[in-house]
């Protein structure tokens, strides 16, 4: 008899002994689990970053290419009386929505 509770003591004793390693190791392995997927997102996202800086740099890149320069004052080359008729224009329409804006003051 002394036997048979002793062997049952020691069974319980492994049981427990043995619950209780699942249970550490557990902890222990969600801790690593998430330090390894958040250094994993971390590098995800500056590869993301980095990415996007590159596509941006070769964009701008083809855009240079294939668009033609133009001249600081921001009117096309070509025809002197074309230009003159352009600043001409641009001069109108900001009178005209000056002239306007009056207009509207007047009213209310």
């Amino acid at each position: 008899m002394n036997a048979l509770i002793s062997a049952g003591i020691a069974l319980i004793g492994a049981a427990v002994g043995i619950a209780g390693y699942i249970c550490i190791r557990r902890i222990i392995m969600k801790g690593r689990k998430d330090s390894i997927i958040e250094k994993a997102e971390l590098e995800a996202e500056n590869i993301k970053k980095e990415k996007i800086l590159q596509a941006k740099e070769k964009f701008l890149q083809l855009k240079s290419a294939h668009m033609p320069q133009r001249p600081a004052q921001g009117l096309p080359q070509g025809d002197p009386h074309r230009q003159r008729g352009l600043l001409h224009h641009m001069a109108a329409a900001v009178l005209l929505h000056k002239h306007r804006a009056a207009d509207v003051g007047h009213v209310g």
